[in-house]
């Protein structure tokens, strides 16, 4: 195989794995609108972020992210130490 056959992937062999693989992403997202939980409260996301590049004006270098599922109303909080 030359460098010719490389930039064009037409000539390339099928990897079984990788043809596999790409039927993962088919699998639909629900839908935005849906709701898993009943209640206020009753189901929360929470994500810490790793630390930004560039800190706010506060001095925080990470965030933590919560979500409330049942009205998908969100609040951030900024942290200056991962550890509070």
């Amino acid at each position: 195989m030359d460098n010719q056959d490389i930039l064009n992937f037409t000539n390339l062999p099928l990897c079984e794995g990788c043809f596999m693989g790409s039927n993962i992403y088919k699998i639909p997202f629900p839908k935005a609108n849906q709701t898993t939980s009943n209640d206020v409260l009753e189901l929360i996301y929470l994500d810490v972020c790793d630390p930004m590049q560039t800190t706010s004006l506060e001095g925080a270098k990470y965030f933590t992210l919560f979500i409330n599922d049942f009205f998908q109303y969100f609040f951030v909080y900024h942290l200056k130490y991962k550890s509070n």
